[in-house]
């Protein structure tokens, strides 16, 4: 989105959020980028820039543009040997940011594979449940 319908080498009163809220410390980097502090979240999430220059206000919104990170992670359970799935970051900021599945595994689970939607899950345990 262009301010005044031509380039400059800077814009200020530039405003971005994403998923509806305010990205903090917004920076102009170019005429095709810039870049801000994103606030905690989970999964995909729209992008609007807009450009208050004196009268004129250019906005541009990117339906899809963000998707934070979602990290998975596997192991045993201190103490009872039984497996976990876990996935984060939760978007609750719980005490270690991880939400652990429902899932029953009966022993440690030592790899895990994502592929679109699906996680898999290998290991030595013999049944894993919900």
């Amino acid at each position: 989105a262009y301010s005044r319908g031509y380039s400059a080498d800077a814009y200020s009163n530039i405003t971005v959020d994403v998923g509806g809220r305010p990205c903090g410390d917004v920076g102009f980097v170019s005429d095709t980028e810039v870049q801000c502090t994103v606030m905690e979240g989970v999964g995909s999430s729209s992008v609007s820039l807009t450009i208050h220059d004196g009268l004129l206000t250019r906005s541009a919104m990117l339906e899809t543009g963000f998707t934070h990170s979602l990290v998975y992670a596997a192991g045993a359970l201190s103490g009872s040997g039984n497996g976990f799935v876990a996935t984060g970051p939760t978007s609750d900021g719980g005490e270690t940011g991880m939400a652990v599945s429902g899932l029953d595994v009966s022993r440690v689970v030592r790899a895990m594979l994502t592929m679109g939607q699906a996680v898999y899950a290998g290991g030595a345990f013999a049944s894993a449940s919900s």
